[in-house]
């Protein structure tokens, strides 16, 4: 396949300032460590692993 040329436009090119683009837009107001993650369930294989894992996906509406 052929490549499309990149174009590189600076600043001057875009007719605006220096100061319009490196002042915030947005101002964090918090920060808060995530909660840790609740503990998995291990599935022993018994002959009946594949049931217990599509019962898991279903009841978590994952499948």
């Amino acid at each position: 396949a052929k490549k499309k040329p990149i174009e590189t436009v600076s600043l001057s090119d875009l007719n605006t300032e220096s100061t319009d683009i490196t002042t915030p837009r947005s101002i964090m107001l918090e920060v808060a460590m995530r909660p840790p993650r609740a503990a998995g369930m291990k599935i022993v294989d018994e002959g009946d692993a594949g049931q217990k894992l599509a019962t898991f996906l279903v009841e978590n509406r994952l499948a």
